[in-house]
């Protein structure tokens, strides 16, 4: 299975070069961590992986674990999912996407973050949420973990959801 079916990729304007989105999809997925936006080297970068007990979050802090980036893992329950991920390395932080206090705490001292929403409703506002919380943070890169038909005139609200948060992210800065 492929670790990043459809990313977007979202660069800060607090990095020296200008805001950026770039899409990849499954071919350029092993491509995401060797890109010049994560290579920039690992050491004493620190990344905020969302949803990491779930199907594409667990992988993407496993991935990133080898590359040598600190992890901190946003967990929702403090169950064997959350030892887990902190057996591998990870520092897992209990925390609600709906909660701007607990996005807050989760994006303290982050630098970069994989935001993944579980699919259904709040996906808009999480992303509002975390979007405003990052800003605040300074981080200098968002990867998005979205849709590949996300698009404004999309027939399904999850992806026309997926569209609108990346519409947040992206004018965000």
């Amino acid at each position: 299975s492929t670790l990043f079916p459809y990313t977007t990729l979202f660069r800060s304007a607090a990095t020296s070069e200008s805001p950026t989105t770039i899409e990849t999809t499954d071919e350029k997925g092993d491509e995401l961590m060797e890109s010049a936006n994560f290579a920039n080297g690992p050491m004493n970068t620190r990344v905020l992986v969302t949803a990491a007990a779930g199907h594409t979050g667990r992988p993407t802090v496993e991935r990133l674990l080898e590359k040598g980036f600190e992890v901190r893992a946003l967990v929702r329950k403090d169950d064997a999912r959350a030892q887990s991920l902190r057996q591998l390395g990870a520092e897992a932080s209990l925390g609600d996407m709906s909660s701007l206090r607990d996005v807050r705490r989760a994006l303290y001292g982050v630098n970069r973050a994989y935001f993944c929403c579980a699919i259904g409703t709040g996906m808009v506002e999480n992303a509002a949420i975390f979007a405003q919380a990052a800003g605040e943070q300074g981080l200098e890169l968002i990867v998005d973990m979205s849709h590949k038909q996300a698009r404004p005139e999309a027939r399904s609200k999850v992806t026309q959801d997926h569209w609108l948060s990346e519409q947040i992210f992206d004018r965000s800065g």
